[in-house]
């Protein structure tokens, strides 16, 4: 996922230059940034405060039990 995540942005980027525009690509590794979180809390906030559908809070589940991460 990473691979073809990275390789799409590398092409939007040959893109935007091509056209004569400045762009800049930014990668951020976020596995670590939820270790200290409390991943119940974290998503029972992004459910009430902030409205994130289920199929979102599917996906931020997904990637927090990919990263090694128990819920």
């Amino acid at each position: 996922m990473t691979a073809s995540a990275t390789q799409d942005g590398h092409n939007d980027m040959i893109g935007v230059v091509d056209q004569g525009h400045v762009g800049a690509f930014l990668l951020l590794d976020l596995s670590a940034a939820f270790d200290t979180v409390d991943h119940s809390i974290l998503m029972d906030v992004l459910r009430r405060r902030f409205g994130v559908d289920l199929s979102a809070l599917s996906w931020v589940a997904a990637f927090l039990s990919a990263t090694g991460v128990s819920l």
